[in-house]
């Protein structure tokens, strides 16, 4: 029998959070810790988020996350970490741990950065196409202040400097300061501004191939044909309706 776990973050067990990795591992083929766990989930700056575990009796078959990840002072939730065994997929499970989650949240924003894998399932559920980020090379380093936004110290600290599991890095150009997220080892993602006090705390890169993601087509989408989509999901007093930077997502 298929049953569900609601928990917050800062209550869950150490047998949920073994669960919780387990499922993600197996899915993903990875080897993800405690200390990914912790840092992403406990020590979250903005507070709670809310995990769903699902089990087949007593053994862990699925997980969904609603990550908390406020936004300009909002209470905000982006939906990640989100896998399920395959014997297990095609019986409702997936959207049954969503609709639980979006329960929890219901007074708060909601956004997402779906892959194509569940992008189809969210738009079945109500979602809808907000906002594209297409990946653009940086022909222009004079472009980069006016089209990068400004990560604040607390969450910089938080969400890439004390992320167990990656390394970030930054460029200077003109007195300004630049997070870096490394694609591969000559190929690099501006994810935004900080602070001239903080670049102590990365690597700095001379050399690479910069790129950044802007709002409209560029040539090296055509050739690429990399973007990211975000998708809302609207409730009735609680319409997005605020700018989502690349930085919010979960996958850099």
């Amino acid at each position: 029998m298929i049953n569900y776990q609601v928990i917050r973050s800062s209550t869950i067990s150490k047998n949920q959070v073994f669960d919780f990795l387990e499922v993600f591992n197996k899915v993903f083929d990875d080897n993800k810790d405690v200390s990914w766990f912790k840092w992403k989930y406990t020590d979250n700056i903005y507070g709670d988020s809310f995990i769903i575990i699902s089990y087949d009796d007593t053994i862990p078959i699925g997980i969904r996350s609603f990550w908390r990840n406020d936004i300009e002072g909002k209470e905000c939730y982006q939906p990640c970490d989100t896998a399920l065994f395959e014997d297990y997929r095609k019986m409702g499970i997936f959207p049954e741990m969503s609709r639980l989650a979006l329960e929890e949240t219901n007074e708060a924003y909601i956004y997402n950065f779906p892959n194509e894998n569940s992008t189809r399932g969210n738009i079945k559920m109500g979602w809808e196409e907000y906002d594209t980020w297409y990946l653009s090379f940086c022909t222009s380093k004079d472009k980069l202040k006016k089209e990068s936004s400004k990560i604040d110290d607390e969450y910089l600290n938080w969400r890439f400097s004390n992320n167990p599991n990656r390394n970030y890095y930054y460029i200077e150009y003109k007195g300004e300061f630049y997070l870096l997220y490394g694609r591969s080892k000559w190929m690099y993602y501006v994810l935004g501004r900080i602070s001239k006090e903080q670049t102590h705390k990365f690597r700095k890169i001379n050399m690479g191939l910069i790129f950044q993601y802007r709002n409209k087509e560029s040539l090296t989408y055509k050739l690429l044909k990399r973007k990211s989509t975000i998708y809302v999901y609207n409730k009735k007093d609680k319409k997005v309706d605020f700018k989502i930077p690349m930085n919010k997502a979960d996958f850099f």
